[in-house]
């Protein structure tokens, strides 16, 4: 029996569920296309990582994505998947797909547009979201912070960044351009500590998972030694 040849309509739909074009229709996006995020208000106790959430309930944390892509890629191939998970926590953060300072600009503008698109699915299926705020050098502005409403928490993250003059002039800049340009509520931050221009905004600061099992590894040596003497 011969295959029947596979029609357009077939053709077309398998496209835009490649691409989650069935996910953001109907979408407010802005002039470029990006889809728009509303407001949030909210400040949880601590921050879980996505990888550490498949099992537990936490309803005062907030599940965030300062991870390596590929540990959440599958937040944009099948984002609905997550809902039920995520509405476990007390809100997420918008996937923080990365933007390199070497990856070509058209990248930089996909990765950014992945996490609003993403953001915005869920906020549309009843979660609690936090815009992530993710840019590279100076030119990634124009793009970086589209989508954002004014006056909403938003989340940032200093991992990787804070070992070098080059990633705290990065981040320090990027920070007080989103401020100025995004007048937030709150500023979740993550990671290792530094003062930036937030714009007047209240900072609240998360220990990155490292700093914690270097902390618990700094207290446990402590114990031991104790229990030495």
């Amino acid at each position: 029996m011969r295959e029947q040849p596979e029609n357009s309509s077939n053709r077309r739909d398998r496209v835009r569920r490649a691409y989650n074009l069935h996910l953001v229709d109907g979408f407010d996006v802005g002039p470029s296309g990006m889809p728009q995020l509303d407001p949030v208000e909210v400040a949880p106790e601590r921050l879980r990582a996505f990888t550490s959430c498949p099992r537990c309930t936490d309803p005062k944390a907030g599940v965030h994505f300062f991870l390596d892509d590929y540990r959440f890629e599958g937040t944009w191939s099948d984002p609905v998947r997550y809902v039920p998970m995520l509405s476990r926590f007390a809100c997420a953060l918008t996937p923080d797909f990365s933007c390199y300072l070497d990856m070509p600009e058209p990248m930089q503008r996909w990765n950014v547009y992945r996490g609003r698109a993403v953001g915005r699915m869920w906020q549309d299926a009843g979660l609690r979201v936090v815009p992530t705020l993710t840019w590279g050098e100076p030119n990634t502005y124009a793009f970086a912070f589209e989508g954002v409403p004014q006056g909403s928490a938003v989340a940032l993250s200093t991992v990787g960044l804070m070992d070098c003059a080059e990633g705290i002039e990065l981040f320090k800049n990027g920070a007080a351009e989103a401020a100025r340009r995004l007048r937030p509520s709150a500023v979740l931050a993550y990671g290792r500590r530094c003062d930036f221009d937030a714009g007047g905004a209240r900072v609240v600061w998360y220990e990155s998972d490292m700093q914690a099992r270097f902390e618990q590894l700094r207290k446990t040596k402590q114990r031991e030694t104790k229990e030495e003497r």
